[in-house]
């Protein structure tokens, strides 16, 4: 079984994402988390195998949360539910 925990600071997408995740039963939902800062501690502590990761979020956004892991797991980046623009994953 994977594990995953979703960050992103807009709750309709991480209600959306946890919805789509009931799908999945091979994946085990460890958290949910509102700021690229609870996320990281959860990361460290949890060691997840997946991250559904937001890029724009304010204070740390998902680049510079990236930046700070030295091995990170699989990162899935949901398209935005606003309108603004978006950078793509390396």
């Amino acid at each position: 079984m994977n594990t995953a925990i979703i960050i992103d600071d807009e709750q309709p997408a991480r209600n959306l994402i946890k919805h789509y995740l009931k799908e999945f039963p091979e994946i085990e939902l460890l958290g949910d988390y509102p700021d690229g800062f609870s996320g990281l501690k959860a990361i460290q502590e949890m060691k997840p195998d997946i991250i559904f990761l937001d890029i724009q979020m304010p204070k740390l956004t998902g680049f510079e949360l990236l930046e700070l892991l030295e091995d990170p797991p699989h990162i899935i980046s949901p398209p935005p539910m606003t309108n603004m623009p978006s950078r793509r994953l390396k």
